[in-house]
């Protein structure tokens, strides 16, 4: 399994830099993508803040995304879990959160995120595309 960061499926949704990647790791790994209920709201968050998107549309988007991957629901062992990998390493709550999340699942993290790549084979698998 795959938990997909909100980096990866934005650069689909905007047309990113890394459109192309992105968009065929997507439909190449289809079934064997999660991600969380707070990489969805960090991804409507931005969609409609930075890029301006209206609410309906950032809501569509996110339609699809629940239709195509399995969404985790974090609960508070999971926060637990990130705040001890927060204090450790001095992440950020949702850095710290997802690592969590695939630690827990015993997923392959994918994301474009520097910071986070940082730690790949520390913490767990963390892949970029």
């Amino acid at each position: 399994m795959y938990l997909v960061d909100s980096n990866v499926f934005l650069n689909v949704l905007i047309y990113g830099d890394r459109f192309n990647d992105a968009r065929e790791f997507l439909n190449k790994n289809s079934g064997e993508i999660e991600t969380t209920m707070v990489n969805l709201m960090e991804i409507f968050s931005i969609l409609t803040r930075k890029y301006k998107w209206t609410k309906d549309n950032a809501i569509k988007a996110i339609r699809v995304i629940e239709g195509d991957c399995r969404i985790l629901i974090p609960n508070e062992y999971d926060f637990i879990r990130a705040y001890e990998l927060q204090k450790k390493y001095v992440l950020t709550a949702n850095d710290a959160l997802i690592l969590s999340m695939a630690r827990k699942e015993n997923a392959v993290l994918i994301t474009y995120d520097r910071e986070l790549l940082k730690y790949n084979g520390t913490i767990l698998p963390i892949k970029s595309i």
